[in-house]
């Protein structure tokens, strides 16, 4: 993790003389292959990446979001999910959507909102979809939720 965010950066010698150097840090999607099998860590990582420094790439948002529906998806497909009261479904789902709000409102994410309305839609996440509809001007789509 360390790499991305403390690493010493290499440097871009300035080009006319007295321009400043440019800092160029490990890009954090390229690292997403070494986490095949491992989604939990993959989350960890990118959240950590992104909490440390700014990360333009949509590729990590629109990742980091996926991370926290299919989490949320496998854990409604799981035994121990049917045996939960509403109430403590209800407190799960709301714990789940929050995390991918946390996201979705970030004024510093960088992902794709097409693409993240179709994964909170395919994942049932309504206040994603709510939040999406709304920032995209989708208002025709608020109603029927």
């Amino acid at each position: 993790m360390l790499i991305c965010i403390t690493y010493p950066p290499t440097f871009q010698p300035p080009t006319d003389g007295g321009a400043p150097a440019v800092e160029r840090w490990c890009n954090p999607q390229d690292f997403i292959h070494c986490f095949v099998g491992e989604p939990r860590r993959l989350r960890d990582f990118l959240e950590f990446v992104v909490q440390q420094r700014a990360v333009e790439s949509e590729i990590v948002w629109n990742t980091i979001i996926e991370l926290h529906l299919r989490e949320f998806h496998q854990e409604t497909q799981s035994t121990e999910w049917a045996q939960l009261s509403k109430q403590e479904r209800a407190a799960r789902r709301e714990e789940r959507e929050g995390a991918v709000m946390e996201v979705l409102r970030n004024p510093e994410a960088n992902y794709d909102r097409n693409s993240a309305l179709c994964m909170v839609q395919m994942m049932d996440c309504g206040q994603g979809q709510l939040f999406l509809y709304e920032k995209m001007r989708m208002y025709v789509h608020v109603g029927g939720r």
